[in-house]
């Protein structure tokens, strides 16, 4: 007898729950951010890690920004496709605690980039993709103390304060942000956390856009097109340059007229020309070299011209000469003309009367240089490249600074205008007595200060600081009280800290100083009290009076021994005999 063992073997599945969290993108056009309220949650930290990705093709916009009460602030900006943080852990009356770096290039290419800030008390490295940049922040705070409101994508204008910053919103799409473990957009979506809040146009996905740019590096270079419209012609893109001139669009009529939509002085121009005829033009805007996105329609018939720039009204002219015009010829230039300057930069979205051209599948024969899908313009003045407050201006070659007002000159500002002393003056030949500009410290951040130059006293030059106490002041009735107390303060020219540059590059330094008396004792010699002292450029009271050595307690006729009681140290301390008296020196 055989028996049958079934064996019944049971498998139990053990499921794991797991939280994942969704990537939440944003999507921001220009007037919409996000707050977070940290005045019931403050932030005082000694470290910090805040990391999230952007996509744009806009090249500046406000990414974050917050700051607290006592001063501190965090900026990160994207300023002419270029990551820029700025941070202050604190200020003191001898160190600025403003701290800014500025990482990356040609960011605003439509393209996904991701950026890491880690802080750990003083050290701070930032991150975009792959490169990387450390650094130390001023001064000894090591807490960053954030008790305001924390701004992403954009900032309500009213509380911008002064952080050297844009208040420009981003215009573009952002992800995975996270501010020290603060889940900005989950939070921000999540209707429970009431202090997160939305402004403006926030939509919470990141729509495809189509960006396809042409670069145009150089001024002849273009793309040359057909459009058949004998009637009219109309343009429409948008461009972004650093050059103020150059030609966008270009065509002819049968009458040889020329028409121009073209950037003069870095203002919009749409101009038309028959033959050696004064040519009709109308304009708009300015500084439109600034390196944004700008989006301009211009139109002609033979009735009128009308141009359209950005968010502005448009602007018609209408004139009966333009019936004489003749029709358009097919062909279209865009970016160049052979007898004007072309344009350098960038452009998008191009369509000819009303028809969008589709750039990317354009022949290689329609297209001279111009480079499609990319655009590789960099400011040359961001970073500024001008020294001591110069103003940078670039074309498509190179920059150059405007160094008026600063007291400056050279390439980039960066030699003084005004020697260090009256003596460098005198070097180059100078020989009468006059006013003059110095700038002790040169290069450094002190300005330059009027002073009087003696250049006839000695064979050295003698650099001469007036005060607004200079000549005889009467010390008023009522200061005999010994419970009352007479203070002069003395205002020179120019701050302390000039005068004490100018001090370190001269050879010798004396002021003179004296006191007339009329039964009024100065130091009360020889047992003291004085009944007068003066305070040094380092606010010390100082014991002793013009002509004698530091703290000797004397005046120059108790060093001399020529004093008229010569048991007193000073002239003035003599017995009280209604008799005037003095005490002077250097």
């Amino acid at each position: 007898m055989t028996s049958s063992w079934e064996f019944l073997i049971c498998f139990s599945w053990f499921i794991v729950g797991s939280h994942f969290s969704s990537v939440v993108e944003v999507n921001m056009e220009g007037n919409g951010y996000i707050t977070l309220d940290l005045r019931s949650d403050n932030i005082a930290t000694t470290k910090d890690d805040i990391t999230f990705s952007f996509k744009t093709f806009q090249a500046s916009g406000l990414l974050l920004h917050s700051s607290g009460s006592q001063g501190d602030y965090i900026n990160i900006e994207l300023v002419h496709g270029r990551i820029r943080l700025t941070i202050d852990l604190g200020s003191t009356r001898t160190m600025a605690g403003k701290h800014t770096v500025i990482l990356g290039d040609n960011l605003s290419d439509n393209k996904w980039h991701e950026v890491k800030v880690e802080r750990e008390k003083r050290i701070l490295v930032l991150q975009v993709d792959e490169l990387r940049n450390q650094t130390t922040t001023p001064g000894s705070f090591v807490s960053l103390d954030l008790d305001r409101f924390l701004y992403v994508g954009g900032l309500d204008k009213s509380s911008s304060g002064d952080y050297g910053m844009m208040t420009d919103s981003f215009n573009g799409c952002l992800k995975k942000f996270y501010f020290d473990n603060k889940d900005i957009f989950h939070g921000a979506k999540d209707p429970d956390l009431q202090n997160y809040e939305t402004h403006g146009l926030v939509r919470f996905f990141c729509p495809d856009v189509e960006y396809v740019p042409v670069h145009f590096p150089a001024p002849g270079t273009y793309i040359r097109l057909s459009k058949r419209s004998p009637k009219n012609f109309t343009v429409d893109l948008f461009f972004r340059t650093y050059d103020g001139n150059g030609v966008l669009a270009y065509k002819q009529t049968t009458n040889n007229a020329r028409v121009y939509l073209k950037l003069a002085s870095g203002s919009i121009e749409l101009q038309i020309q028959v033959r050696t005829d004064k040519p009709i033009r109308i304009r708009q805007g300015d500084d439109l070299n600034d390196g944004m996105w700008h989006h301009v329609i211009a139109g002609v018939t033979r009735g009128e011209l009308w141009l359209k720039l950005d968010a502005r009204p448009r602007l018609r002219h209408e004139n009966p000469w333009l019936s004489n015009i003749g029709e358009f010829r097919n062909r279209i230039y865009i970016g160049y003309e052979a007898q004007h300057e072309g344009f350098v930069g960038c452009m998008h979205n191009i369509k000819l009367n009303g028809k969008l051209v589709n750039i990317p599948h354009l022949s290689g024969s329609k297209i001279s240089g111009a480079v499609i899908n990319r655009c590789g313009i960099s400011s040359k003045c961001f970073p500024n490249p001008c020294r001591n407050g110069g103003r940078c201006f670039q074309t498509w070659r190179a920059f150059s600074c405007d160094c008026q007002g600063t007291f400056y000159h050279g390439a980039r500002c960066e030699i003084p205008l005004y020697r260090a002393t009256c003596q460098e003056y005198k070097d180059l030949g100078m020989g009468q007595d006059a006013y003059c500009q110095v700038d002790p410290d040169g290069t450094g951040p002190l300005g330059a200060f009027t002073v009087m130059c003696n250049m006839s006293a000695s064979k050295a030059a003698i650099t001469v600081i007036n005060h607004d106490k200079q000549g005889k002041h009467r010390v008023p009735f009522g200061a005999t009280n010994l419970t009352n107390r007479y203070f002069q303060r003395f205002t020179y020219g120019s701050d302390i800290g000039s005068i004490r540059a100018l001090i370190q590059g001269s050879s010798s330094c004396k002021q003179y100083i004296k006191y007339d008396c009329y039964n009024s004792k100065l130091l009360n010699s020889p047992v003291g009290p004085e009944h007068v002292q003066w305070l040094s450029s380092t606010a010390v009271p100082q014991n002793y009076w013009g002509g004698a050595p530091a703290g000797s307690n004397k005046c120059k006729c108790g060093v001399t021994k020529t004093c008229e009681d010569p048991s007193k140290s000073c002239n003035c301390d003599s017995d009280n005999d209604n008799r005037w008296r003095q005490d002077s020196g250097e």
